[in-house]
């Protein structure tokens, strides 16, 4: 049986399950639709436009039936043109191992893409949480660049962080204790085992008013350890993260483009103002110190619904471009500027 096949199987039995939990237990069904139109003035020599849209449609059935859950996320995409860089402030490139996507056209111009971003099943043991298939894994809460987590992180630009991307993992969460957990996970992050293949282990420890973890694993064949601490002092939360890799300049994630920091020293500041009960501002800056480039994204978001918003926003990079023999000489300077509006309903 191939692949695909298998994939469509075990779909079909998900769906089969599902309408047995509904008559049995639970389900709820939910989803969102996203659109966003982008507009950059700066010519490209890689776009012959300086506009593009991106649409997100999530579907996202659950449902249990006892110590048994089904988790799964459709997921359609339409983006005119496919390669336009500035939709990267919504989505981050992210590979997985199940060929669980359909591309719907055959045109350079447009992709209109069909994807399962959740496809899991949750069992519940005694001692032991077991997550089998496509899921969300998240080992760190460090909102620009993340030191633990390594599965599918978010991009420092990434303003639309609703929904992690999903990998192909099995999980194990083994509870220690109040808010005390161990989790062991072995997922691939492409599509070879033997190249992208993953495996970790996060230890969680709660101590009164702070909250220590320790990791370490091997991802795409490079060692990795690292430690957290979140910490509330007079009211003040405090997390610190740090990793080290055994060999960063040759690991694999490196060289796929998956590290989103290729600098030493950076400092990242995000700041939120409530003008109104229904009208937000916020405002991040990334700088880079070693070359000396910077990142700055402000967005304006009106709530005009209980379950719906307008967001208008623009991201403007600056620092030196490409050398005369194409070398990038800084990491924000070739982060086109762009200014976007978009429309987030969720249902």
């Amino acid at each position: 049986m191939s692949i695909s096949r298998l994939w469509l199987t075990l779909f079909w039995l998900l769906l089969v399950s599902s309408g047995s939990v509904v008559i049995a237990q639970g389900f709820k069904f939910g989803g969102s639709l996203r659109g966003y139109q982008f507009v950059t003035p700066e010519d490209s020599p890689l776009m012959d436009r300086r506009d593009s849209e991106l649409w997100l449609l999530r579907l996202t059935p659950e449902a249990s039936w006892g110590d048994v859950s089904f988790e799964v996320h459709g997921l359609l995409s339409f983006i005119s043109p496919p390669l336009f860089d500035s939709s990267r402030v919504v989505v981050s490139d992210h590979r997985t191992f199940f060929p669980l996507d359909h591309d719907f056209t055959d045109s350079s111009r447009v992709d209109l893409l069909g994807s399962f971003d959740r496809l899991n099943m949750q069992v519940e043991l005694e001692d032991v949480t077991i997550t089998l298939g496509r899921q969300a894994v998240s080992w760190g809460v460090s909102f620009f660049w993340p030191a633990l987590d390594l599965f599918a992180p978010f991009s420092p630009r990434q303003i639309d962080r609703e929904y992690k991307a999903g990998v192909d993992a099995v999980r194990f969460t083994i509870p220690l204790g109040s808010f005390s957990e161990v989790e062991l996970i072995g997922a691939s992050l492409g599509s070879s085992l033997n190249r992208s293949g993953a495996t970790g282990v996060l230890i969680r420890l709660n101590a009164g008013s702070a909250d220590v973890g320790f990791m370490g694993g091997r991802f795409h064949r490079d060692t990795v350890a690292g430690a957290f601490v979140t910490a509330d002092i007079r009211g003040t939360g405090l997390r610190g993260e740090a990793s080290e890799y055994q060999a960063f300049l040759e690991a694999d994630r490196l060289l796929r483009g998956e590290v989103n920091a290729l600098a030493r020293a950076y400092t990242g500041v995000s700041t939120s103002w409530l003008m109104h009960p229904l009208l937000t501002f916020n405002q991040t800056l990334l700088l880079n110190w070693n070359d000396h480039s910077s990142l700055s994204i402000s967005t304006m978001s009106w709530s005009v619904g209980n379950n719906s918003e307008v967001l208008v926003g623009a991201q403007l990079g600056l620092g030196d471009g490409l050398s005369r023999d194409n070398v990038p000489r800084s990491e924000y300077g070739l982060v086109p500027s762009t200014i976007f509006a978009a429309l987030r309903y969720y249902f």
